[in-house]
């Protein structure tokens, strides 16, 4: 996922990176995710999108196609894994917790990216352009 140089606003979630994920079970994706909390102080959390219909219910017989809307209840569709429609907010995978940082050199910071295996200097390069130092 390319990042261009810009300043994060606070409250605002940047997708850092993407992982596509597969088991015998099921194919999804997850989100790495940085929010800016205020202008000294940053948070890393890993999610994905919340599930907001299924792609089933959206078949047409007709042309056989799934016809999956652009809104789902007000909340923008992202796209569909395993048959799910996915969309809305990013949540958190309450499992892998979160990091609040101030700086790429925060030793927390680095701990928990090794922690949830996201820790590489692409990873760092990445925060240092949204104007993290």
């Amino acid at each position: 996922m390319k990042i261009k140089d810009k300043k994060l606003k606070i409250n605002e979630i940047e997708i850092i990176e993407t992982i596509l994920h597969s088991t015998m079970a099921s194919t999804f994706t997850e989100y790495l995710c940085l929010e800016k909390i205020n202008n000294n102080q940053f948070r890393l959390f890993v999610g994905g999108y919340e599930v907001i219909g299924e792609a089933s219910d959206y078949y047409n017989e007709e042309d056989d196609e799934e016809n999956i809307p652009e809104q789902i209840d007000g909340q923008t569709v992202q796209g569909v894994e395993d048959g799910c429609i996915i969309g809305g907010s990013i949540l958190q995978n309450e499992d892998d917790g979160e990091v609040i940082f101030s700086s790429t050199t925060d030793k927390d910071l680095k701990e928990w990216l090794e922690r949830v295996s996201y820790y590489n200097t692409k990873i760092i390069e990445k925060l240092k352009k949204l104007g993290i130092k």
